[in-house]
């Protein structure tokens, strides 16, 4: 990588994200959390317990383009 950041269409630049190992981020809401976690925005019912039907998650790093993100 180099330490030149990624542009965008108009020519600004797109800061990196720093990134921690195995994180993810909620398709509900983008949230971020930690790997073996769980987004506490869409991932728990109003009394607190954990939501058996929250929404999916990705590796944050999955969905940024080379040059967005770092450790």
């Amino acid at each position: 990588m180099t330490n030149d950041p990624v542009r965008d269409a108009d020519g600004f630049p797109v800061w990196r994200v720093r990134v921690s190992v195995g994180e993810r981020t909620c398709l509900g809401c983008g949230e971020t959390f930690a790997a073996g976690g769980y987004c506490v925005v869409c991932g728990l019912t109003p009394d607190g317990k954990r939501r058996k039907d929250a929404p999916a998650s990705v590796l944050t790093e999955s969905y940024l383009r080379d040059g967005e993100w770092e450790r």
